[in-house]
């Protein structure tokens, strides 16, 4: 529950802060810091997840082109 309304709150902040582009490629680069963090939780890392991870910076980089 901390971490789903802390993530509302940064995302808020985001918006609010910075250009929309620029706070929306942040926000898509998610699933490649989620694999850090589940990393240090003790999760092992899965090809779905390094799959998700590649696929959102492969977005990331079509939009920055």
């Amino acid at each position: 529950m901390v971490g789903t309304n802390g993530e509302i709150l940064l995302q808020q902040v985001v918006l609010q802060t910075m250009p929309v582009g620029e706070g929306v490629t942040l926000m898509a680069t998610a699933p490649v810091m989620a694999l850090f963090v589940g990393r240090m939780g003790g999760d092992p890392i899965q090809l779905s997840g390094v799959a998700a991870a590649g696929l959102a910076l492969a977005g990331v980089a079509c939009t920055s082109l």
